[in-house]
């Protein structure tokens, strides 16, 4: 009989699988070839508090209501947040997971979030950190807390990076092991658009920036940097492509700057936008360089690569010490940016990157963690 594996990702499956390629679906996907696996998931709105309570009131209309999505099964519950009367709201998270999952066997769980306080559950889990917690954090020192314990009590713990890897281990002393994020290799399954065509953009060189545009994006220093090539290269158009916190303050700045050819696309669902990754001549990733984003391996950059296009990113301390040719690390300066991508405009993607890639493809990264599960939990 199949090992029964619950997955607590670490955002929202139901409110934002239509717009976000999310680490633990895409774990949970491949790991339900071997296993049945059961992903847990709230309902998760941005907005002021009474929203995130319309969200727990969802959940728990919606509680314990099963739906399948790719090969998994989704168990909808309550998610409350934790940023006020946090104990409380640990133990009321526990307690409604608790009770979904009391009569599935379970043999193993996969823990990503920061709402789901493993540390006192009997049944054995990995706390797979898919991002750095803890400088996300800094300023809640209960959330430091609260990944301490789930570190200590893990059976294994697993990280995105290189980078933060030894962080974790030089802080707990701790074995802790890599499970990078991971790609689907193109063609996608799904409906095909051609964008340039429906967005005008048939003879412009494009530059894609492609995923999530939060605080540390660096979205308003790619649009500076877009302004000057504007100057030198005319024939040049700006696509964004996805949410986040900073997109209305870019679309401000492109309004106010009269800033030309800068397309907004808003989210896209995950299952079309592969349309929009052919559509783009190079890949940006402009990240403020922080410690935060230092541990990250964003899963653009793969992305990026998967399609054959040259990605230009900060120098991220993570992305350092990949092995890619067709990565170009610039420091986030608009003069630098602008030469590098005047640069490579003419040059060809080198082919290489090609066979490297496929360490990175998901069932490749489902497996590893698969051998960790079956070594430490089973």
């Amino acid at each position: 009989m199949p090992k029964n594996v619950v997955c607590i990702p670490h955002t929202s499956i139901l409110s934002n699988m239509k717009r976000l390629k999310i680490r633990g679906l895409e774990l949970s996907k491949e790991l339900a070839k071997k296993y049945n696996v059961y992903v847990v998931s709230w309902f998760e709105s941005d907005g002021p508090p009474f929203v995130r309570l319309f969200d727990v009131l969802r959940g728990l209309i919606n509680f314990n209501k099963h739906f399948t999505c790719k090969g998994v099964t989704i168990i909808c519950l309550p998610c409350f947040p934790i940023k006020y009367f946090h104990r409380l709201m640990f133990l009321a998270n526990l307690f409604f997971f608790r009770r979904a999952i009391k009569k599935l066997q379970v043999d193993a769980i996969i823990n990503q979030s920061l709402f789901y306080d493993l540390s006192m559950e009997a049944i054995p889990y990995v706390y797979d950190m898919a991002d750095d917690y803890f400088e996300a954090t800094v300023e809640l020192p209960f959330i430091n807390n609260f990944l301490s314990r789930q570190i200590e009590y893990s059976k294994v713990t697993t990280t995105i990076s290189s980078v933060l890897s030894k962080k974790i281990k030089d802080r707990f002393q701790k074995k802790v092991y890599l499970i990078p994020n991971g790609v689907s290799i193109p063609p996608f399954a799904g409906r095909k658009r051609n964008v340039r065509d429906e967005l005008g953009l048939e003879d412009r060189f494009v530059i894609g920036s492609i995923g999530n545009h939060g605080k540390w994006s660096g979205i308003i220093f790619l649009i500076d940097v877009f302004k000057e090539i504007k100057k030198v290269f005319k024939n040049t158009a700006l696509l964004v492509v996805g949410n986040g916190p900073l997109l209305p303050y870019a679309k401000q700045k492109v309004k106010n700057e009269l800033v030309d050819d800068v397309i907004f696309t808003g989210p896209i669902n995950p299952d079309e936008v592969h349309s929009f990754f052919t559509a783009i001549d190079v890949g940006v990733v402009s990240f403020d360089k922080t410690l935060f984003t230092d541990s990250s391996l964003p899963i653009k950059i793969l992305e990026y690569l998967s399609y054959g296009k040259i990605v230009i990113a900060t120098p991220l301390e993570e992305l350092q010490r990949l092995r890619f040719r067709n990565v170009f690390l610039i420091e986030q300066e608009v003069q630098k940016w602008v030469d590098a991508l005047m640069l490579i405009r003419n040059k060809n993607f080198d082919s290489s990157d090609r066979e490297l890639l496929k360490e990175y493809e998901w069932h490749k990264i489902a497996e590893k963690l698969s051998l960790l599960i079956e070594g430490f939990c089973f």
